[in-house]
């Protein structure tokens, strides 16, 4: 609400201005004296008034003004652009993991086939892991983009996954490293990314 009232107050202080502002046509921007001519017959430009260099100083400061309200509010736009996108991709995200756990809901209740026994355990081992990473991969990184396993491991684990094993990163390192689909970029780098 006030972002509205400051943008209104912005746009009537741009409209007072555009009033202030003279018509290029008028004679009085720039008065000049007529061209009178010498004896040899050359034109010489008369006095300019000061009335008109006041309106032409007051026109540059009304087009100053009026560049600094809209730079201004283009970059406010930009930010809330932003801002934007930022809880679209969060939402997306929400929507992502709520039709998931529907989904699962839908099978426990007899409406879908049934979960898999795999799925019905939350910690992630061996192939079930596999298919999860992979999945993971491919919706938060995409077709050719890279991650290191360490980055992979917590996009998993961020979206609500727990790996099993003494130390679940060495497990899911293992399992990513026998997953089709996936390729090693370099040898030791710690880099992934999906197969073409």
């Amino acid at each position: 609400m006030a972002r509205e009232a400051q943008r209104r107050q912005e746009d009537e202080e741009l409209r007072r201005r555009r009033g202030r502002i003279p018509s290029p046509l008028r004679a009085s921007l720039i008065a000049a004296e007529s061209v009178s001519a010498t004896s040899a017959g050359e034109p010489t430009i008369g006095r300019v008034s000061c009335e008109g260099m006041s309106e032409l100083a007051e026109v540059s400061q009304a087009v100053l003004a009026e560049y600094r309200l809209v730079r201004a509010r283009i970059e406010e736009q930009r930010v809330q652009v932003d801002r934007l996108r930022a809880l679209v991709e969060r939402l997306e995200e929400q929507v992502a993991r709520d039709e998931r756990f529907l989904a699962e809901l839908e099978s426990a209740c007899g409406l879908t086939d049934q979960l898999r026994i795999e799925e019905l355990d939350p910690i992630l081992r061996g192939e079930r892991l596999r298919e999860v990473a992979l999945q993971v991969l491919t919706e938060e990184v995409g077709p050719g983009g890279e991650v290191h396993y360490r980055d992979w491991f917590t996009l998993v684990q961020r979206a609500g996954h727990r790996i099993g094993g003494r130390d679940p990163l060495a497990t899911f390192l293992a399992q990513v490293n026998r997953a089709e689909g996936v390729v090693a970029i370099g040898r030791r780098t710690g880099r992934y990314r999906l197969a073409a």
